[in-house]
C-alpha cells in the first residue's frame, strides 16, 4: 500500500490554499490538468492521475514527480 499523508492544500472555487505557507494562489482546472498562477503567471502545471472522494493523485509536470494526497480525517 502507498504511503498517503495528509493533504497540504485545499481547493476552493477559484483558489488553492496552502496551509503551511498560509498562502492562496489562483488556479484553473481544464479536463485532466490544473494550472496554478501567481500574479497571472503560471507557476505549476499538474496532471490529475486520480481523483476520488478521499484521495487525489497528481503528477507535477514541471518536475515529473507523482504526489499522493489523502483526505484529512
Amino acid at each position: 500500500m502507498d504511503d498517503i499523508g495528509n493533504a497540504d492544500f485545499a481547493f476552493y472555487a477559484d483558489t488553492v490554499y496552502y496551509p503551511d505557507a498560509n498562502t492562496s494562489f489562483r488556479y484553473k482546472a481544464l479536463n485532466d490538468s490544473i494550472s496554478i498562477f501567481v500574479d497571472g503567471n503560471k507557476i505549476q502545471q499538474l496532471l490529475i492521475i486520480k481523483n476520488t472522494i478521499d484521495s487525489l493523485i497528481l503528477n507535477y509536470q514541471d518536475v515529473n514527480v507523482i504526489m499522493r494526497y489523502g483526505k484529512r480525517k
